[in-house]
């Protein structure tokens, strides 16, 4: 036992491990033990290793290793209940059969056959956060699926779901129309809590008023979420809202979300919705709209509105599966009293397993966490994956460096075809956010172009910490919209260079608004920065309700964006929901458009180009962004040649399987050349959703390619 100070946690506690055998001890690396090596946080004075004991704790034959932490204090995280003070623990530690070093709170694992075979503090009761719309979604689906509510019929957003619902957002505003089936899909990727109230609202019948917080609003729903909870067998439960905010007793157990996981998934609607790489959705929006910067189309069939295309990029999907390729789903989650959560599922050769994980990059008494949510999703799954086949854990492989937040490629540079890329994280790498657009076709010269960003942020902030907000090269913002979710009084400072010395002092009771001023007018950055100056800690909401700006565009060498503007990310982001409105302004509609959301330095797969001047690709073949993509049918592939080769082109699922040849040996001259991918495999089978990735080969080079097909 090494009771020294680890960092500032004194007595804490270590225990290191020396191999030896008969012959004695061997030279050679020693295992150190703490508490988050055996996934949990560090405590002060919880002395872990003042006992140790080996023995035999499973069915197995191997002996285990029992660390006693005498001094552990057992701790409550519902709201109200005091900790239980050197109540101690033992940790188990078994390499063979345990995923490590991913600190939580709580989890559960299942294997194949639904048996629990790793718990941490699975009965404890916790805020599950977005996980709850788990539960909404399955509540959505078996309505539609009884014939009870129609998935198409359209939704019109009363004011209280567009104003009063905070945290992450799929961004629906007052007076949109949208039809259920997509606001089932605005709930999941983009985590939007309007979409669940809006559902919840749906499926009871509509109509339903804002009555003052969310535990007294659509009180039948949550009479329906726990009534199904009961039918699971989830005994700790208790939902008092749909989306998973924080209030009252809104808690449940890892135990009980692995229940409520396992029967979610064999819902074909839940399953679907939970595992696609993506969703473009239709809905419209009111002409008036920030101000009309959108609604520069002509006549549409609906009066009064400005149809858009919105594709929500599911970058929860997409970090699980750079992991575990055979990950299927579910759902994260964030909010200050549940910190992050998460439930996955995965296939395996004997079935389906599952994982829970709660309270994941907590700060518990200052030990911050910062492990990535993929790893500790990657770690549980393949574990029980492991357990399925028989075979001792080995970890998964670390994730791959950042790649974009999101993409959306072949936008039509058209006034009547606006369009919205949105990614949702609780992840985001620190650090400004670049939004590039590139010319994926070059036939005008010039090319005109709107865009409106929008963000919908979660903030923790200590005492004197602040978050630096806004956007460069703007011509003008809406405004922002502060709101104080926690439970006390939170006194802030908010400072806006547009309008030039804008300076707002504000104590903001729980529940608290306030609205800072929009302005108008072309600046070289427009920035807002937002510091506690408390003597507590404040959760706030922040609502950026758009910067606008105009560009025009030139022909770019290729692979170079034509437009970059910096989203600026200054301090530390606990939640956020960007989105990135793009329209063009020609009315010749002769050009595409490609945008790329992403970290600075992130990998991006967008070489884009376009028809007009000449560009030489650096090798002898580059491949283009495929049109339309993501996709819902057939998309097209181009790709250049500097000279004559014979090509070779093929698609491959997740797994790297090849499941359509799109050309064998193929002479092609020098210059642009289309191949058509209908989205069926090689036998005429019609795909299903998902990432696919196409290579195309002449001459010794390959180019590669991402293609994301939707249902």
């Amino acid at each position: 036992l090494d009771l020294g100070p680890e960092g500032a946690f004194a007595d804490a506690g270590l225990v290191h491990l020396y191999y030896g055998s008969s012959a004695g001890l061997q030279s050679g690396p020693v295992s150190t033990l703490d508490s988050r090596t055996q996934n949990d946080q560090t405590a002060i004075g919880q002395r872990f290793g003042w006992a140790v004991a080996f023995g035999r704790f499973d069915g197995t034959a191997r002996d285990n290793l029992a660390v006693g932490a005498p001094r552990r204090a057992y701790a409550s995280y519902v709201t109200g209940v005091a900790n239980e003070a050197e109540a101690g623990l033992v940790y188990i530690v078994a390499p063979w059969r345990q995923a490590r070093s991913l600190p939580h709170r709580g989890s559960v694992v299942l294997d194949c056959d639904a048996n629990i075979i790793s718990s941490q503090r699975m009965f404890d009761r916790m805020r599950p956060a977005s996980t709850t719309k788990t539960l909404t979604l399955l509540l959505a689906c078996e309505a539609v699926e009884a014939g009870a509510v129609d998935p198409d019929q359209l939704y019109t957003v009363p004011a209280w779901v567009a104003d009063h619902i905070h945290g992450s957002q799929m961004g629906l505003v007052a007076g949109e129309r949208i039809t259920l089936e997509n606001l089932m899909k605005g709930m999941m990727p983009p985590s939007g809590n309007d979409a669940s109230f809006a559902i919840a609202d749906i499926l009871e019948g509509g109509g339903n008023p804002w009555n003052g917080s969310y535990q007294a609003t659509l009180p039948a729903f949550q009479d329906r979420m726990n009534e199904r909870a009961e039918d699971f067998g989830m005994s700790r439960t208790t939902m008092r809202n749909p989306a998973g905010l924080d209030v009252t007793d809104h808690y449940t157990t890892t135990r009980d979300f692995a229940a409520l996981s396992y029967h979610a998934m064999q819902n074909a609607c839940v399953r679907q919705i939970v595992g696609a790489p993506g969703w473009l959705v239709d809905h419209l929006l009111p002409v008036d709209t920030m101000n009309g910067w959108l609604s520069i189309g002509g006549p549409n069939p609906t009066p009064g509105y400005t149809p858009v295309t919105e594709y929500f990029s599911a970058g929860y999907m997409s970090n699980i599966r750079s992991v575990v390729p055979s990950a299927t789903g579910i759902k994260g989650g964030f909010t200050g009293g549940g910190r992050v959560t998460a439930l996955w599922s995965a296939e395996a050769d004997e079935g389906d397993v599952y994982a829970v994980a709660f309270g994941m990059r907590s700060e518990e008494d200052g030990d911050l966490v910062t492990d990535c949510l993929s790893c500790t999703g990657g770690g549980l799954l393949e574990l029980a994956r492991a357990t399925c086949h028989e075979d001792d854990y080995a970890p998964p492989p670390p994730p791959p460096p950042p790649g974009p937040f999101g993409t959306l490629t072949g936008i039509p540079a058209c006034p009547d075809s606006l369009r919205r890329l949105t990614v949702h994280s609780d992840a985001f790498p620190p650090g400004d956010a670049l939004i590039e657009l590139y010319r994926s076709t070059s036939a005008a010269a010039d090319l005109g172009v709107r865009l409106a960003i929008v963000r919908r942020s979660q903030l923790r902030l200590a005492p004197q910490e602040e978050v630096v907000h806004g956007a460069g090269a703007v011509h003008g913002h809406e405004g922002a919209r502060i709101v104080n979710v926690g439970t006390a009084n939170a006194q802030v400072l908010v400072t806006q260079t547009q309008p030039p010395g804008t300076t707002l002092n504000a104590t903001l009771p729980p529940g608290g608004v306030l609205l800072t001023p929009a302005h108008d007018g072309l600046a070289s950055n427009s920035t807002m920065t937002v510091r506690n100056v408390g003597a507590a800690e404040v959760a706030l909401d922040v609502e950026e309700r758009g910067y606008r700006i105009e560009r025009t565009l030139r022909a770019a060498p290729l692979g170079t964006a034509s437009s970059t503007t910096t989203l600026l990310r200054g301090g530390r982001f606990t939640d956020e929901v960007m989105g990135v409105y793009v329209v063009g302004t020609d009315a010749a509609c002769e050009d595409a458009l490609d945008l790329v959301m992403r970290p600075p330095g992130a990998v991006i797969d967008v070489p884009s180009g376009g028809d007009g001047p000449p560009r030489v690709p650096s090798g002898v073949i580059a491949l283009r962004p495929a049109q339309p993509n993501p996709t819902r049918g057939a998309t097209a592939l181009r790709f250049e040649l500097t000279r004559e080769a014979e090509v070779d082109a093929a698609v491959f699922d997740a797994q790297g399987r090849r499941v359509r040849s799109l050309a064998r040996h193929e002479a092609r001259a020098a210059g642009t050349h289309v191949l058509a991918w209908d989205g069926l495999g090689d036998g005429g089978v019609r795909l299903g959703a998902g990432v696919y990735f196409v290579r195309v080969d002449a001459a010794g080079q390959s180019a590669r390619g991402t293609v994301i097909r939707l249902e």
